[in-house]
């Protein structure tokens, strides 16, 4: 159970790995960057008073500086995002679970420290990686704790206790205003009762529609919560096959299911209907697009701004609002689409993340183990496909060589960087008609985009290639910026004003698209390219807000393209927002990078390339976010327990999830009602 609720958390981020020189900076050093305490710190609170020791004298302020006592001690601590309590694991890790009457539930102030009533160690900021737990006490600023506003802090960095409501782990997070980072101490303790009902003889909804849902045999969870002058109700119903119910005086679980079905359903014919307005559009008896059966339903026009806007639907069914839909693509449908071809990504750790999905999309379960540069820590990875096996795999490191400069924004380095790339992929793998090559460049702005088209270029084993690539850079503008990171490899980004690097940003995508536009319309005409704004995250406030404006200069600037191109956009911000549960820490499950690659797909590909089948099944333990858990990722949790930091997105994209072919049209929903197997029926293939 220890290892099931390791929850560190610590972002990579396609980034080298600290180095020991800031892993031991000291902490008198980063004392002197760290705010004043506020008067709010008590204020905020509630806590004026400690229940060991008066504030005042142990601190050695005036009480008139933070206004007059409330008496108040040892209380529950809370978020606005739900009802749920601070916690303490035995090991000593803190979550959020069901308010109970419970010392390691109750929390006050100690001067500066944090403590509960279960023993005498303080709440602690692991600054190595990112978790926060309980720790022998000690004067170090990553104790020190106040509040500004609601959002609650240390004086060792200006990060923000976080409630990951997904895993329900706490940790330091860039602050973003959002709920999960509005803590409070609670005056009472909300009244929780829970039953357990299976649900018999439901209903079973037969249509071939796959936006309907389909019931089967379901648990039910009814939780009611009563404070002090409100109630709430929430009830939440879990589709499953095999249930395992436990019931306490608090708590109740359900199961989990190893196998999700997903309906993208498409047409058998093979005639292409695109659809320009799909609202507007009718089937044959005048019924509106978007009402129509999914594989009744034309499909979308993958023109300049495909359409993504959607919902995740029956068994993580992707449906879009437009009322259209996309083509299918396995394994074997894509493979077919890109053999002989190089598909090039530039980005940051999503983008990271989509490359090995499409690896592991399109080699088998086998040849998966976490290699040099999953998570971070390479520039340059490349690797090379051939009948589902990996032929070749090479990655370059971020640092020590010339393209570091290239990285920190010193673009006179370029051309040595370049001879760099060249010298060492001139000992990779050579092009032919069936090997498939992807390759992804760790690099996070504008301004290196046209030194990855000369490389491309310029590499004579793969002249005769056809390419097809994805470029995905606005979010390290703001993270930069805004958030003013050590971890930002552009000091011009840190030290302006945030109109400046909007300047900045407009003048290098400029530069960047003025390039993309021939290359894509002629060396990649037959795949084309695709231009994409930063990935959905959480992010409120003026984070959210940085975020969202440098993602519209995107959208600005990609549809005011003249002339006919093979450029088109990808707006990953809207995509995702349709499947917030999918996310982590603003990085995307399987489910979501897969559902993005169907759609690049139907860009990058003749129809005629496409399954010829009507749907896919997602099979994995970790195909979705909702299932994410250290057990069921191994190697992952082996390496990053020696590396010192976990988090659950890395776990969540490790281990492969299959794309298999699913006919709906043959689907008996009545016969998996009785299925007590667990997985869904594939249907025909």
């Amino acid at each position: 159970m220890a290892l099931a609720r390791l929850r560190h958390t610590w972002p990579l981020l396609c980034y080298p790995v600290l180095t020991q020189a800031y892993l031991a900076k000291s902490m008198d050093t980063l004392k002197d960057k760290a705010p004043p305490i506020p008067l709010v710190l008590l204020q905020q609170a509630g806590v004026l008073h400690s229940s060991k020791q008066n504030l005042a004298t142990r601190e050695g302020w005036r009480m008139s500086d933070f206004g007059t006592q409330t008496g108040r001690e040892v209380q529950h601590l809370q978020t606005r995002y739900d009802q749920r309590c601070l916690n303490v694991e035995e090991n000593g890790n803190v979550y959020m679970s069901v308010c109970q009457a419970l010392d390691r539930q109750m929390f006050y102030f100690e001067g500066s420290h944090i403590k509960s009533l279960a023993s005498d160690k303080c709440l602690d900021y692991d600054h190595f990686n990112g978790n926060v737990h309980m720790y022998a006490c000690h004067e170090h600023d990553n104790q020190k704790w106040y509040f500004q506003g609601e959002s609650l802090r240390t004086m060792w960095d200006d990060k923000c206790m976080d409630y990951n409501y997904n895993t329900q782990n706490v940790y330091m997070w860039w602050c973003h205003g959002g709920s999960n980072q509005k803590w409070f101490f609670s005056e009472s303790l909300p009244t929780v009762t829970s039953t357990t009902v299976l649900v018999s003889g439901s209903t079973t909804t037969t249509s071939l529609d796959a936006t309907t849902a389909i019931t089967k045999a379901t648990t039910t969870t009814t939780s009611t919560a009563s404070a002090t002058a409100s109630t709430t109700t929430s009830t939440t119903t879990t589709t499953t096959t095999t249930t395992t119910t436990s019931t306490n005086a608090t708590t109740a679980t359900t199961t989990t299911i190893a196998t999700f079905t997903s309906t993208a359903i498409s047409a058998a014919d093979t005639t292409t209907t695109f659809i320009p307005n799909a609202s507007t559009t009718h089937g044959d008896d005048g019924t509106p697009a978007k009402e129509l059966p999914i594989f009744d339903r034309p499909i979308c026009n993958d023109g300049a701004v495909p359409q993504v806007e959607g919902h995740l639907a029956w068994n993580s069914h992707w449906v879009l609002d437009a009322g259209c839909r996309y083509e299918v693509w396995d394994a074997r449908a894509t493979t077919t689409c890109l053999s002989g071809s190089w598909v090039v990504l530039q980005g940051a750790s999503n983008g990271l993340l989509m490359f090995h999905t499409l690896l592991m999309m399109l080699t088998a379960p086998s040849t998966n183990r976490i290699r040099s540069g999953r998570f971070g820590g390479r520039a340059v990875i490349d690797v090379f496909i051939q009948d589902g096996q990996i032929l070749e795999y090479s990655a370059l490191p971020s640092v020590g060589n010339p393209c570091e400069e290239v990285k920190h924004g010193i673009m006179a380095a370029a051309d040595n960087c370049k001879q760099h790339v060249l010298k060492h992929w001139a000992g990779l793998s050579e092009h032919a008609p069936d090997v498939l090559r992807i390759t992804i460049f760790c690099w996070w702005f504008w301004d290196t985009t046209p030194l990855i088209i000369d490389l491309v270029e310029a590499d004579q084993h793969w002249k005769d290639a056809d390419v097809a690539m994805v470029v995905q850079v606005s979010a390290w503008y703001t993270i930069c910026n805004y958030i003013k990171t050590h971890e930002c490899p552009r000091q011009d980004l840190l030290e302006c004003s945030e109109d400046d690097a909007a300047r900045s940003f407009n003048s290098e995508m400029q530069s960047a698209l003025e390039r993309l536009k021939p290359f894509c319309s002629a060396r990649a005409r037959r795949h084309g390219c695709v231009v994409g704004t930063k990935s959905w995250s959480a992010a409120g406030g003026g984070l959210g807000a940085s975020f969202a404006r440098f993602d519209e200069l995107v959208r600005q600037r990609m549809t005011d393209l003249d002339g006919p191109t093979r450029l088109r956009m990808f707006d990953f911000y809207k995509f995702g927002a349709g499947m917030p549960e999918q996310t982590i820490l603003g990085h995307g499950s399987q489910i979501l990078h897969s559902w993005a690659w169907q759609i690049m797909l139907n860009g990058f590909c003749p129809r005629d390339a496409a399954m010829k089948v009507s749907g896919l099944t997602f099979s994995g333990p970790l195909c979705s976010a909702a299932e994410v858990d250290l057990e069921k990722c191994p190697e992952y949790a082996d390496l990053c327990r020696k590396w010192g930091r976990c988090t659950t997105w890395m776990c969540m994209n490790s281990i492969p999830c299959q794309l298999l072919p699913f006919d709906l049209r043959t689907f008996n929903a009545a016969a998996t009602i009785q299925s007590s197997s667990g997985a869904w029926p594939l249907g025909s293939r």
